[in-house]
């Protein structure tokens, strides 16, 4: 809006004039053509009285061209023009606000943010403000720009106020169009000067001082982009590209996966959503469990090895506890036999500590996963507003709320508010519970020490613990993370029941603790032996170099010892 977008005060000769609040000329609205753009213009102008005679006028002028929705395009002109009217030359600094009074998006967070482009001579680089933070100065403005005297190449490219998926840029130009050194100052400010509310931050813009000479006019030209914060579009189109507007997208993408993954996430998403489209099927809710379906059968292979190695490995472990007990005895004061004679007696059971791993490396794999996806559901555009046709989610990237309290129930103690009951969050809990009982176990040994069974013990409790710190973690996130993690569990509970088949299979059939066949090498060539080692093989015969490279310390000097 013009109040939104207005100009605020003209410093005419060291008088500073508020022009907000006055009553400005708006002309009719005109077509424009320039070049290969055409569109509407109109102008509004505010003449500077000084003793009844006008000294200077104001114009501010809105330009909009024709964007076709193809071109990703949301651009609009802006020109502020100081116009002298009378005989005598004046010094002017013009001070005007950016975007005001953008919404928040979430609920649990305030998404919003003020971002500043500075182009220190070689690439433009940014910096963030939150809304919140700025308000709590309570009307002092907090600096985003000003020119160093020590970086003289440093300029303004742009600055914005924005929200999770629109933007309010606005890039000063001149004839470098990708940065200006026009202006003393860019600063946050809250115009109500309120710490409790952050509703009305602005951008302010305030002009270095421009002399006027009689009859003569001078402009401050504005590129100004409104709407969707469009990555695609930031990364390809310019002037987007090299101004960097891409900054205020990758800043929603966060520090805890990789902008890639997310970016693949989104494309990916949109993609499948697209496809589906064109055969009358176009959910993002399907979309996610089809890609759910695609991680988990990518994961499979590693999935069931690593639950059949873990059930290997413990009831292994259990058989050897009195063996080990032994060899501690034995060869407790030489770590390196110790060590070797343990890997001996590992390979003789068909057990491989370092596959291990593999029974986390899911989870792990995941967990970036699941972070990409939340960040590309807060920001992806397209996904805004979408439901999961025939079900009561009608927003994937917001709780999923089956039913909204008349007025939001705080929690005692923990001053959690909770404005609906979301299902999705217990749901996921319910199915993650599932699936850790259905993990498979390995049966009671007698061999087992105490201190194993403590940790058998403690690892089965934290199942329970586990579900309802999920719920708790994730009950106000968006319905479409908790779906994609509910679908997760589910695929996972079919999976874990058919790793437990598998395994019950090799237990009856006494495969499962089969010692490892060792290698004849009479066939093989050594050569090709020691490639097709596995990693326990290699550190024992890297345990054995060493110890026969130590040097033998003399008899004598045993006998000094002693």
């Amino acid at each position: 809006s013009f109040t939104s977008l207005g100009v605020e005060t003209i410093n005419v000769d060291g008088e500073v004039i508020r022009v907000g609040d006055r009553m400005w000329r708006a002309w009719e609205v005109e077509p424009f053509e320039e070049g290969a753009s055409r569109g509407q213009r109109v102008a509004f102008t505010l003449d500077i009285l000084r003793e009844g005679d006008p000294v200077v006028r104001v114009v501010r002028t809105y330009a909009l061209p024709q964007q076709p929705r193809s071109m990703h395009r949301h651009d609009l002109r802006s020109e502020v023009t100081i116009e002298n009217l009378d005989g005598n030359k004046h010094q002017v600094i013009v001070a005007f606000r950016g975007g005001m009074g953008v919404p928040k998006e979430g609920t649990r967070i305030d998404d919003r943010y003020v971002d500043c482009g500075i182009h220190d001579g070689v690439r433009v680089v940014g910096n963030r403000q939150r809304p919140s933070s700025v308000a709590r100065k309570k009307g002092e403005p907090v600096r985003l720009f000003a020119p160093d005297p020590g970086e003289p190449d440093k300029a303004l490219s742009w600055a914005a106020l924005g929200n999770r998926y629109f933007t309010c840029t606005i890039a000063p130009v001149d004839a470098k169009a990708a940065r200006s050194k026009a202006y003393a100052e860019v600063a946050a400010v809250d115009l109500d000067a309120r710490a409790e509310t952050s509703d009305d931050v602005t951008v302010r813009f305030t002009t270095l001082p421009v002399t006027v000479q009689p009859g003569a006019k001078t402009s401050f030209p504005l590129d100004l982009y409104l709407g969707e914060k469009d990555g695609r579009a930031f990364k390809t189109l310019e002037p987007y590209r090299s101004r960097n507007y891409y900054f205020q997208v990758a800043q929603g993408y966060g520090w805890c996966t990789f902008t890639w993954l997310v970016e693949l996430m989104i494309g990916l998403l949109n993609g499948m959503y697209a496809v589906a489209s064109k055969v009358g099927l176009g959910d993002y809710g399907l979309a996610i469990i089809v890609l759910v379906l695609i991680v988990r059968l990518l994961l499979h292979p590693i999935t069931k090895k690593g639950q059949v190695n873990m059930v290997r490995m413990q009831e292994g472990m259990a058989d050897l506890a009195p063996k080990m007990e032994e060899l501690k005895r034995k060869f407790g004061n030489d770590k390196v036999r110790l060590q070797q004679e343990t890997m001996k007696l590992y390979r003789e059971k068909g057990i491989n500590p370092a596959t291990q791993v593999l029974s986390c490396l899911p989870m792990f794999i995941q967990m970036p996963i699941w972070v990409a996806l939340y960040l590309s559901l807060t920001n992806n555009i397209l996904m805004r507003h979408q439901p999961l046709h025939f079900t009561w989610v009608r927003d994937l990237t917001a709780p999923d709320a089956l039913y909204t309290f008349s007025s939001p129930i705080t929690i005692p103690l923990l001053g959690w508010t909770i404005p609906s009951f979301n299902l999705l969050p217990l749901l996921v809990a319910v199915f993650m519970y599932t699936q850790q009982k259905l993990q498979p176990k390995p049966e009671p040994n007698p061999n087992m020490s105490e201190q194993q069974k403590q940790q058998q013990e403690m690892m089965q409790k934290m199942g329970p613990l586990m579900s309802i710190m999920m719920l708790l973690i994730f009950y106000k996130m968006p319905s479409g993370l908790n779906l994609y993690i509910m679908a997760s569990s589910l695929f996972g509970t079919i999976e874990q029941h058919r790793i437990r088949r598998h395994i019950k299979e090799a237990k009856e059939k006494g495969t499962l603790l089969q010692p490892a066949a060792k290698p004849a090498e009479t066939v093989r060539p050594r050569r090709r032996r020691r490639e097709e080692m596995g990693f326990f093989e290699k550190l024992q015969k890297m345990a054995e170099e060493a110890q026969k490279a130590q040097p033998k310390r003399p008899a004598k000097d045993k006998r000094r010892k002693r």
